[in-house]
């Protein structure tokens, strides 16, 4: 690695946290090469940290406090270059909400996936069953959008530019038939889904905040992509629809290395991205880490060790 490229990775930041127990979930910052430059401090009063912050080209670390026992979800944003942290929003949910069956990962689940725009000033999330896109500088949502999940694991987004984003929303296309694979070959109807293309207005008004466009529908699976899911030592490959738009790529990162979970960085200059690799070793065992995908020269590297099961193997 020249010393350009070393130096350009450790000024990169990335916030994740990761743990197979959700009350003992750690925050952390780290740079590009994978060392520890902030770690947060552990929550109290039964509170536990959501399972998916975001860092920003200002530093700014966007992230949800979860409060187990009275429900509740708080939005901050934390900036690591200031050390301020300001409340965002806080929610209560329903009583009636599953607590004792699913705990924290029950409201885990509904909000946050945070995605900051090039320039860190808008904060796009996820909020129960809305998509939500904020402005920091204004301190007002310009946006919610209504979609059909209130579980946002399989959706994803990401910022193209400043005022566009790409939204992936699961099961809200067109219907189309699906063969089972039967014998009798049987088959059923089931809801596509759809890729759109979010365009914000630069002079907005009441009527037209944002133009959506359809960029294209498909089966799209974001769990197991090439360069992300091994089994028994092998690669699956597998197509993925709608990878040959610009909206999928930036969100999968690449047509070349498509992967399952993104993390975003303080980087913006479009070279690396960053990514949980995991290598499974029995069905739903697996080692986990950090790795990076250089888009230059198609390398992988590795940046961190995530806490999984059996790390001694």
């Amino acid at each position: 690695m020249d010393d350009e490229l070393e130096k350009e990775l450790q000024d990169t930041l990335i916030a994740f946290n990761f743990s197979q127990k959700t009350q003992d979930r750690r925050m952390y910052v780290i740079d590009g090469l994978g060392h520890e430059k902030y770690v947060f401090p552990v929550p109290i009063d039964d509170k536990v940290y959501g399972s998916t912050p975001s860092i920003s080209s200002k530093g700014d670390v966007a992230y949800t406090l979860i409060d187990i026992e009275k429900q509740t979800a708080e939005i901050y944003v934390y900036n690591y270059n200031t050390q301020i942290n300001i409340l965002l929003e806080k929610k209560t949910y329903s009583s009636d909400l599953p607590y004792y069956t699913y705990g924290a990962t029950y409201i885990d689940d509904r909000i946050g996936y945070f995605n900051w725009s090039p320039d860190g000033t808008k904060l796009a999330f996820f909020d129960g069953k809305d998509f939500v896109i904020h402005d920091l500088e204004t301190s007002t949502d310009i946006a919610r959008i209504p979609t059909t999940q209130s579980a946002r694991l399989l959706d994803r987004m990401t910022w193209i530019s400043n005022n566009t984003i790409a939204l992936l929303s699961r099961g809200t296309g067109s219907s189309k038939k699906v063969d089972l694979g039967l014998i009798d070959k049987s088959t059923f109807e089931k809801n596509q889904d759809a890729v759109f293309l979010i365009t914000l207005n630069e002079k907005t008004t009441q009527l037209k905040i944002m133009d959506q466009k359809l960029v294209c529908e498909g089966f799209i699976q974001p769990i197991f992509h090439a360069g992300i899911f091994y089994y028994d030592g092998k690669e699956i490959k597998e197509d993925i629809p709608c990878i040959d738009t610009p909206e999928l790529q930036s969100m999968f990162g690449s047509k070349e290395w498509p992967i399952t979970w993104m993390y975003q960085s303080s980087n913006t200059s479009g070279r690396f991205y960053f990514y949980r690799r995991y290598n499974e070793i029995f069905e739903g065992i697996a080692k986990t880490w950090i790795e990076g995908y250089d888009k230059v020269t198609g390398d992988t590297f590795f940046v961190y060790k995530l806490n999984g099961y059996l790390d001694e193997l």
